[in-house]
């Protein structure tokens, strides 16, 4: 057996930015426009063992790196030519003399096993071009996107459980308007579902927020790409109003937050709010070109929020452009309620020119209002783990109550590092609080 299974896009021309090879193969480049820093190139392939990728680039280069950092991979350059060795699935970005420009990435995804005989209906698309606009699953569906699959259209389900969505294949939305139109806006939305598995597909071109889940229960969302560059709101992936919800392994690179984990039962009774619990995020990487990287909001209409873990999950940029309440790690509550134990560990951040952490209480956010409500709300115990600024950071964080029932309160910070070195207190990190913001504590 070869060391990987490449991919490609059939009815597609390759890149003319980058020539590549894996185990001395000519293999197919992606190429997509569009993106902040020109266009995007990466390879995608099914890891069986390690495996030797060289990648050629067409203009001048002197030298590169490999990204994520924790992975150590050393890239060896000999004026023309990079040569990099993977051993484990993952995705990793080639950065070309210390600039995001023109990036190039290697996806490499587990070999793909195939599903069990479903319960329901087996949808299958294979290689080559497909239109079928918005595919409607019921319980028992499986979808299987095949690699060299590029299906035109949207995924759907309400009230539906036991959902796989499975493949190497691409799903995307560039035939639609940016905001796209009802019920196809999404490229992925699942609605009062159970026990959903998405494992493997590429999410290109979404029109607004691309995988999405409302009020959904045991969530698996494993080594899925999502790239969406449209003018703003494309957030990679939401898990909203849900429980139970593991994502990892994916990368995403988005005009919006990456991560965002929401409540949107804004019309529902009081008695009514469901909580939001038991979401982690680990082994990921992030590309925001917008918004916040890791979100707990900004959209809070739930019973509580807590229980939310992201850990080993590295973020490549995060630009904060659409105001200064954008951050890197942002917990934001738009509607009072109560949210708490919060963890955000061992997270690498390669460029950061928004802000840094952002924890406060919002009043509106573009045209949404919040809700302020009797008796208040709280963010507290909320904990940055060994979190790794590569670059010092050019803007503040934000840590603000609103007032005396809106407080922000018990948020560690342990062995927060930012351009090498090790910050012990607020004043090194340009941390703006203010009175009801309490029990704010710094350890190395």
């Amino acid at each position: 057996m070869s060391s990987a299974t490449t991919h490609s896009r059939p009815t597609i021309q390759p890149s003319i930015e980058y020539r590549a090879w894996v185990d001395g193969q000519e293999v197919y480049v992606y190429n997509h426009t569009g993106y902040a820093g020109g266009t995007m190139s990466w390879i995608f392939l099914d890891l069986h063992a390690l495996v030797t990728v060289r990648v050629q680039p067409h203009r001048q280069i002197d030298e590169v790196r490999v990204l994520p950092r924790r992975k150590e991979i050393a890239a060896a350059w000999d004026g023309t030519v990079a040569e990099i060795s993977i051993e484990e699935p993952g995705s990793y970005l080639l950065e070309w003399d210390q600039t995001l420009e023109l990036p190039f990435f290697i996806f490499a995804r587990p070999p793909e096993i195939p599903s069990p005989v479903p319960p329901g209906r087996l949808i299958s698309f294979g290689p080559g071009e497909h239109r079928p606009g918005l595919i409607e699953l019921q319980s028992g569906d499986e979808l299987h996107l095949a690699a060299g699959a590029e299906v035109y259209g949207a995924i759907r389900a309400v009230g539906a459980n036991h959902i796989r969505i499975t493949g190497r294949g691409i799903l995307r939305q560039s035939h639609l308007p940016f905001g796209g139109k009802s019920p196809e806006r999404h490229p992925l939305e699942m609605i009062d579902c159970q026990d959903i598995v998405v494992e493997g597909p590429i999410f290109l071109d979404g029109c607004t927020w691309n995988v999405v889940f409302r009020n959904c229960d045991r969530v698996v969302v494993r080594d899925i790409t999502v790239l969406s560059e449209r003018p703003y709101s494309t957030d990679g992936i939401n898990p909203c109003d849900s429980r139970d919800v593991l994502i990892e392994r994916c990368f995403a690179r988005c005009k919006d937050d990456c991560i965002s984990i929401k409540g949107l039962q804004r019309k529902t009774p009081l008695a009514a709010l469901k909580p939001i619990r038991n979401i982690t995020v680990r082994d990921c990487l992030f590309w925001s070109d917008n918004n916040n990287g890791l979100v707990v909001g900004t959209e809070t209409w739930a019973s509580e929020i807590h229980a939310i873990r992201f850990e080993r999950t590295d973020l490549v940029r995060v630009t904060g452009t659409c105001g200064d309440w954008a951050a890197a790690f942002a917990v934001q509550a738009l509607a009072d309620t109560r949210i708490h134990d919060i963890v955000f560990e061992d997270i690498d951040v390669e460029y950061c020119s928004g802000n840094p952490f952002s924890l406060l209480f919002l009043d509106d956010v573009y045209g949404i209002p919040g809700e302020r409500r009797e008796g208040g709300g709280v963010i507290e115990n909320i904990r940055f783990a060994n979190i790794r600024f590569h670059q010092v950071p050019r803007r503040h964080s934000l840590i603000l109550g609103r007032d005396a029932e809106r407080r922000v309160r018990q948020i560690q910070f342990i062995s927060i590092q930012s351009g090498g070195k090790m910050v012990t207190r607020a004043e090194d990190f340009r941390v703006e609080t203010n009175a009801f913001a309490d029990e704010v504590t710094w350890d190395t």
